[in-house]
């Protein structure tokens, strides 16, 4: 399981089901959480939050795919959601 923190406008997105893919830059810190070994790595879920309080948003979602996008960026293919949590509807 993977855990990301969103802004609202991304988490509501994804919670809609309007956005399917989550990118993160190619950095050394996401190389490490994503491509320890080299090799991208594929999660059950991903957990995400809009937030860093206990009774934040939270979406757990279906991870379907992670690839290197042109080596500068993660994108991380999203499935169904799972769970959602605490959210409004956006």
């Amino acid at each position: 399981m993977l855990r990301l923190r969103l802004k609202k406008v991304f988490f509501d997105a994804i919670a809609k089901g309007e956005k399917k893919i989550e990118y993160r830059k190619d950095t050394p810190y996401w190389r490490a959480r994503l491509a320890p070994d080299g090799c991208v790595k594929l999660f059950d879920e991903i957990w995400f939050t809009n937030g860093y309080n206990r009774d934040s948003p939270f979406l757990r979602v279906e991870h379907i795919a992670n690839t290197r996008a042109k080596g500068e960026y993660f994108s991380l293919e999203l499935g169904g959601v799972l769970e959602i949590k605490n959210w409004d509807g956006g």
